[in-house]
């Protein structure tokens, strides 16, 4: 999948894209009145199979020089709803961040006349919103990318696409997980080793000593 604006789209020549023409329409519409207020585009989202490419949908995008701003109109509530595209884009937070992120703005009311003070305090909403997000989310990947660096040269054993890994070493096993917004470890004695106290006390003074039968390696 891809977005194209309008102009890209009608150089690619996609074959009449059937009822979806009526959603190109509409955005066309759309575009033109939020752009008597806002500077607005259409796009529109095609996929390609084998080479081919195929009208998926239209939409409206608030041009601005740092966010993917969407709006729609819902004929159900006659409403207006704006949506920040940029935001989905972040990786490393949540649901939970963001829900914790909106509580520390007032919300727009919403739209069901368009007018340019209304648009204007969405779109500065958003700049607000993001800003809190990406600082969250830049945060969040440097401490990940930190503990990342911190394994370097030691023998990881990998699972789980690369978000659950593990190190074995002198009876004791090494674990951890990497979610969106941070990196959970816990240390243990591993299964195969003998849960004994002189393997207790050999771990805790550092003595642990393999012999030839050992059922907990040293790796």
């Amino acid at each position: 999948m891809k977005n194209v604006n309008l102009p890209e789209f009608l150089a690619m020549h996609i074959e009449n894209p059937g009822s979806k023409s009526d959603l190109l329409q509409s955005a066309k519409e759309l575009s033109k009145q939020v752009s008597q207020f806002v500077p607005a585009e259409v796009t529109i989202q095609v996929s390609e199979e084998d080479g081919k490419f195929y009208f998926e949908q239209a939409n409206v995008r608030i041009i601005h020089p740092e966010l993917e701003l969407n709006i729609s109109y819902s004929t159900y509530n006659k409403k207006y709803s704006i949506w920040c595209r940029s935001i989905d884009m972040l990786k490393n937070i949540t649901h939970y961040t963001r829900s914790s992120v909106r509580k520390e703005l007032t919300e727009p009311n919403n739209i069901g006349v368009l007018s340019l003070k209304k648009l204007q305090a969405w779109i500065q909403y958003y700049e607000s919103y993001y800003a809190l997000l990406k600082t969250a989310d830049t945060d969040n990947g440097n401490k990940k990318d930190a503990f990342l660096r911190s394994l370097e040269g030691q023998p990881v054993e990998w699972f789980n696409k690369g978000t659950h890994g593990r190190i074995i070493k002198n009876g004791l096993e090494f674990s951890f997980s990497i979610t969106e917004t941070y990196v959970s470890t816990k240390i243990e004695v591993h299964y195969s080793c003998n849960k004994d106290l002189s393997t207790f006390l050999a771990l805790a003074d550092n003595k642990l000593v393999q012999p030839k039968d050992a059922v907990c390696p040293i790796r």
